[in-house]
């Protein structure tokens, strides 16, 4: 996290400390810089805010009135049938409806909870936006774009299932990867058929965001009152939930509210000119509020996705209902995933979706990569609603290539990836999990096994192109890895000459390389075969791509990785290069100095093997980590969540993590030990 002083300076610079209350004055006095930093992280101001350092912003929030948010949004998820849609209505009508059907798609309703803030002027109740969504497998696709950050998630399971059959894991993980670090309630339903049956403590020690196990029946109405309660206690507790916003902020919400019941859409310029209208002008400002909105559910818009920032702000009610019409028409998984314009024309010919409107709805559903052009404009296919079974008439007779091993495997990571690489299939060899691909001279086959969590790629063609034709679906898989926090899956080598053994762990592969193993043996049956390390590794990727990939070998403390370089061999990323420089030119104690240039370069190596967007958070918390550990006095809660996150990392790439994990726990313990005070 930023240092918030930035805020500081700027009130101070800018003389306008006059207008701050006088409690706010004192938290946010430089001659009280200590206490400064301690309230302001503890305040109602947006995060957004208290870590800006645009000038523009934190004058606009500072001179203006204020007022308490009072909303936040809470997420109904699990599998189709657990009984969401009833504890929805038994939260907010206190009715059980035994022919409840389905929720196709999401349905967004409204509740408001008690307001327990102590302080006195706080008391108005807390609007809750409750978003349910249908856990058919179909939707699956689509909730990576709904789930959002700064919520409240409440898991339902059917508590006659086992913990498998509920998918419990698969769940845990989709909303760590897209709910950040929101608190999750798992709730048991259907107690009055059977007591819920999991492994408790088990998922709570692996997943810390778990803040309660609840069991329910939504027909009997046994649980309930529980149930809202540790609703209550949840939201109350949730970190934005009081956050004070600007009286312009508030304008702008309700004019959008306003707007989106008109015309469902507008353009990021509409937006933008209604914020200049009501005095919102500053971009820190605009970005600010438009991400609280979304993440309330009041509106999308996907400002920190490039692909889809472009639609503008959308009514959430009115892009869910069209998109799950579509991928839930009879007709057309009928037709094996292929959208006409006459079917679509069909399809959504209902109410709010005029037909100058529709193909904006399939537009959008091509930015999701739910779907493609069979013909611009007048023909589509929907990945998700062709055919499970492969082709029957499919010859290949490739040799096995390649392979992810995921911890969780979303059914959207192979759909996206026939999305993206449509122009390159082979005819009609395509179905639900799997496709065939042409890329240059060579043939391909990848295929998904959602049970089994992984995804296997075979080649076929001539031997000297294969390589660019796995480079060119590892990449596409890679940047889908890349836009699911957290998702990353291991990547495994399959032995031609070994046709039985287990594939061998790719990272396991560089790490015989850089420390000069020629070969290594793998057990196939009965049988020890050894494997040249190099040739495995070439038919991958070129000897020179992976040593301009950094993948040198270094000597860090008492962990080797390689044997061939000494500290201080390999060039560090610019960035991590200036945290080091930091670092050596501060006044610190030696020993904590060359510490933090060690762990510099651990992390540099790291970063080689995370996906771009993790790899820039390490960097970025490495830098933070040597911006707090380079001040006189360093702040404990800034400096542990720094390491808490290179740690967090590390741990999901095993061996190149190892040296990140022991030298970040060897900083920490030299801030908080005698090193420094």
């Amino acid at each position: 996290m930023k240092d918030p002083r930035p805020v500081v300076r700027t009130l101070v610079e800018y003389g306008l400390l006059e207008y701050i209350p006088e409690i706010d004055r004192y938290q946010i006095h430089p001659l009280l810089s200590k206490a400064a930093q301690t309230l302001l992280e503890d305040s109602q101001t947006p995060t957004e805010i208290q870590y800006s350092d645009t000038e523009a912003a934190i004058k606009s929030y500072f001179l203006q009135e204020k007022h308490p948010l009072y909303e936040a949004k809470i997420l109904f998820v699990g599998q189709g049938s657990v009984g969401k849609t009833s504890l929805v209505r038994r939260l907010t009508l206190n009715e059980f409806d035994l022919n409840e059907t389905k929720t196709e798609g999401i349905s967004i309703d409204h509740i408001q909870v008690s307001n327990q803030s102590e302080i006195e002027n706080q008391q108005s109740k807390i609007r809750l936006n409750i978003w349910d969504f249908g856990g058919q497998e179909i939707m699956h696709a689509t909730h990576q774009f709904f789930l959002t950050k700064r919520s409240l998630y409440l898991l339902v399971l059917d508590s006659r299932l086992t913990q498998e059959e509920n998918r419990v894991e698969y769940w845990l993980k989709i909303i760590q990867s897209f709910g950040g670090e929101s608190p999750v309630l798992i709730v048991g339903n259907k107690i009055d058929q059977h007591p819920l049956d999991i492994d408790r403590t088990g998922l709570q020690k692996k997943y810390p965001n778990i803040v309660g196990i609840l069991e329910t029946s939504a027909a009997t109405g046994a649980g309930i009152e529980e149930l809202k309660a540790a609703i209550t206690e949840q939201v109350n507790s949730l970190p934005h939930v009081r956050d004070l916003l600007p009286e312009t902020w508030f304008t702008v919400k309700t004019k959008l509210e306003e707007l989106g019941k008109q015309s469902n859409f507008i353009t990021h310029d509409k937006y933008l000119e209604l914020c200049a209208e009501n005095e919102v002008s500053d971009e820190t400002s605009q970005r600010t509020l438009i991400g609280f909105l979304h993440d309330l559910g009041v509106v999308l818009h996907f400002q920190d996705d490039p692909r889809l920032e472009a639609l503008g702000i959308l009514n959430p009610q009115w892009v869910t209902n069209g998109v799950y019409k579509i991928l839930n028409s009879h007709t057309l998984f009928q037709n094996k995933g292929v959208l006409t314009l006459a079917m679509l024309n069909t399809i959504l010919n209902i109410d709010g979706y005029p037909r100058g409107k529709r193909l904006f709805i399939v537009d959008m559903m091509k930015k999701f990569e739910l779907c493609y052009d069979i013909e611009p404009d007048k023909t589509f296919l929907v990945p998700d609603l062709l055919p499970k079974e492969e082709p029957t008439e499919l010859k290949f007779n490739g040799i096995p290539a390649f392979e992810y091993a995921y911890p969780v495997l979303p059914s959207s990571v192979i759909t996206r990836l026939i999305v993206r690489m449509n122009q390159h299939i082979d005819g009609d060899c395509v179905w639900r999990t799997g496709v065939v691909l042409i890329i240059g001279d060579n043939t391909a086959l990848v295929k998904a096994d959602i049970e089994d969590r992984k995804i296997t790629i075979a080649i076929d063609g001539l031997e000297h192109t294969r390589r660019d034709a796995l480079s060119a679906i590892r990449y596409q898989l890679d940047e889908i890895h890349g836009s699911i926090k957290g998702l990353n899956p291991e990547k495994r080598v399959p032995i031609p000459e070994a046709p039985n053994a287990e594939p061998v762990e790719y990272e396991y592969l560089l790490m015989l390389e850089r420390a000069g193993d020629e070969t290594c043996r793998v057990k196939d049956g009965n049988r020890l075969v050894t494997v040249n390390v190099r040739q495995v590794l070439s038919a991958i990727e070129h000897e020179t791509e992976r040593k301009e990939r950094g993948m040198t070998n270094i000597h860090i403390g008492n962990i080797t990785i390689g044997e061939n370089a000494k500290v201080g061999d390999i060039i560090l990323a610019s960035e991590i290069q200036e945290s080091v420089r930091k670092a050596e030119s501060s006044n610190i104690p030696p020993e904590l100095m060359e510490t933090l240039k060690l762990l510099g370069e651990a992390v540099d190596i790291m970063n080689k093997v995370l996906p771009k967007e993790q790899a820039k958070e390490t960097t970025e918390d490495f830098g933070k980590l040597v911006d707090e550990a380079t001040k006189p006095t360093p702040n404990r809660k800034w400096y542990s969540v720094s390491v808490e996150g290179l740690i967090k990392a590390a741990e999901n790439v095993e061996k190149v993590g190892v040296p990140v994990i022991n030298l970040s726990r060897k900083v920490l313990s030299l801030l908080t030990g005698d090193a420094i005070k």
